[in-house]
Order: structure tokens, then sequence, then C-alpha cells
């Protein structure tokens, strides 16, 4: 209990029915097919479905962090509409997209994330990636909401873990 924290989840809604969970970010995009999951074409992105955003991140959800800096532990999330290119009322963020690779993303508006609250993907033909990892595909007739969770699993939280150790007696040799 002590090196552990509630992680939120984002709840992944096919046609009314949770088919998927993802820990960090699902990102919508508009590629009918995201190859090795990861996205890596920022011009495909459409939306970012964040669980936190925090600016010691790289990945997607440092887009976020640019914005709204959020921890594991707030209680919202994070909505980032993406502009597919400079408009008058998008706003320039400079992120750590991947290891060694900052990129300037056009961000056109965003909002918090309020639990059980679910939002409706509009894109279509395009993919749900989540964490990176997994996807879902956007089809016609296909309804996909994403909202989140507060009541995700415990995740152990490293920086944690060394302060415990640190404190107790368990990492001195002699």
């Amino acid at each position: 209990a002590e090196v552990t924290r509630r992680s939120k989840t984002l709840d992944v809604f096919v046609d009314g029915e949770r088919a998927e969970i993802a820990l960090v970010d699902a990102a919508v995009t508009y590629q009918a097919f995201v190859g090795a999951r990861a996205v890596w074409q920022l011009d495909s992105l459409a939306e970012l479905y964040l669980t936190r955003a925090e600016p010691a991140s790289i990945g997607l959800s440092s887009i976020g962090s640019r914005i709204r800096p959020m921890a594991m532990d707030d209680q919202h999330g994070l909505y980032v509409r993406l502009a597919g290119e400079a408009g008058p009322n998008a706003t320039v963020v400079r992120a750590p997209v991947a290891p060694g690779v900052i990129n300037d993303i056009q961000v056109q508006e965003w909002a918090l994330l309020i639990p059980r609250e679910r939002h409706t993907v509009d894109v279509c033909p395009g993919t749900v990636a989540l964490d990176g990892e997994r996807e879902v595909e956007l089809y016609p007739r296909r309804r996909v909401e994403i909202a989140l969770n507060a009541d995700g699993p415990l995740v152990v939280d490293i920086a944690r873990v060394h302060e415990h150790l640190a404190r107790t007696s368990a990492s001195r040799v002699r």
C-alpha cells in the first residue's frame, strides 16, 4: 500500500460494450491501420484522450502536459483535439513525442475529462491506438466511445519504492 497508487483508465466502448482499456492514452488517428501499434505520424492524429499529462513524460501524453499538466492521481483526465494546420485559434506546443524527438504540435482545443462521461469518437475511417500497444478500428456503423474511469488498477510507483527503501533498512548492506 505504501508504494502503489490508483491509476485512472480510459474505457473504450464499442457499440455500448466495454471492449478495451488504456492506462495512459487513447490516440484517435485518421489511419485505418496502425502498423506497429505506436503512432509515429503526428499529422495522422486527430484527438488524444489522456489519463495523465506529466511534464517529465515522453510520448503522446507529453503533448497534453504542455497544455494542462495532470498527475496520475488527479481526479480528471484530458482531451486534446489537434489541428491539421495552423488556424487562427490553434495553440502550438513543443513536446517530446519520442526519445530524442521534439515536435511542434497544433492544438485546436482541449478540455478536462470527467469520470464516467462518455465521449463519442467521430473520426471514420480511422483507428484508436491504446497505449501504443493495441487498437480499435473505426468504421461506419460502429459506435466508439471513450470514458475516463477513476477506479483503475493499483500500479507500483517506482519513486515511492526507492523512497521506501531509503527510509528503511531493507537497502542497507551493513
